[in-house]
């Protein structure tokens, strides 16, 4: 299993690279040019177990995902993580509840917050994804894992969930025959990659009781919601074209029009 995180623009701001260094964890950092590497050891945020990889390619991340696909074997599994990680959380029953949901109620659920707060190290994460390719997703056929990409305790009673996005921020997914990033894609990946994978295979794996925290649409990076406003709404609608009757638009508070979308179920939104 190989471990990559993809950097741009947070020169002296990325995280990531540093924190899976200081738990020795091996990595690829992805980047575009010499001059970004320049930067990027200049600001001090590469981890010293990092490799580098410098691809040349223009701007755009799937440009530097399918080359992150091009250094895996089929078969392989593979972690992708964005570069802004701030902490990583679970429930503290994870590895001891015996069932797959809990009933969250009025009367629990200030202490179910507070048990989803648990803070976990990156190697007990990827000691845990070990454990999900090898008890869950292998077993039950999805080959893209990810993780809740929000706090609200609510909506997190179930410990799996099959169907719905996959948020690009931290994937563990399988390298198989065709798999492949559309690079019309670019701040809609993650939709694309997991309508891409529920088509194909029936199902994803979303574990609802681990949360890695990163930065949210902040300065740096690919920019703001504001900064990416127009490539949302013409990725969006070329998305709901491109899988049809698989998406619609979603208002979002914080977004503008036309820039979200949702999964049909059922051919329903």
């Amino acid at each position: 299993m190989k471990t990559f995180v993809f950097a741009y623009n947070r020169y002296d701001t990325m995280t990531t690279s540093k924190m899976l260094a200081a738990e020795g964890i091996e990595h690829y950092v992805m980047m575009h040019s010499e001059a970004d590497r320049e930067k990027f050891e200049a600001g001090g945020t590469i981890g010293a177990t990092a490799h580098v990889v410098v691809t040349g390619n223009p701007k755009g991340l799937t440009r530097q995902r399918n080359s992150a696909l091009d250094m895996l074997d089929e078969g392989e599994w593979a972690v992708f993580m964005n570069d802004d990680l701030k902490r990583i959380t679970m429930l503290r029953q994870y590895e001891t509840y015996k069932g797959n949901r809990i009933e969250i109620t009025p009367a629990n659920i200030r202490k179910v917050d507070q048990d989803f707060r648990t803070e976990i190290t990156c190697r007990k994460l990827f000691e845990l994804m070990e454990t999900t390719i090898r008890e869950s997703a292998e077993r039950e056929g999805a080959r893209l894992v990810g993780f809740v990409p929000h706090t609200n305790t609510q909506f997190r009673g179930s410990k799996v969930t099959r169907q719905g996005l996959v948020d690009g921020r931290l994937w563990l997914f399988k390298n198989e025959r065709g798999t492949r990033f559309d690079e019309r894609v670019n701040v809609l990946e993650d939709h694309d990659f997991t309508a891409y994978h529920l088509c194909r295979y029936g199902r994803v794996h979303v574990e609802n009781w681990i949360l890695p925290e990163f930065g949210r649409n902040t300065a740096g990076g690919f920019g703001t919601i504001q900064d990416r406003a127009p490539q949302l709404r013409e990725e969006a609608a070329y998305l709901i074209k491109k899988w049809d009757g698989l998406f619609g638009y979603k208002e979002k508070k914080g977004y503008p029009p036309r820039t979200q979308l949702q999964f049909k179920r059922n051919g329903v939104l």
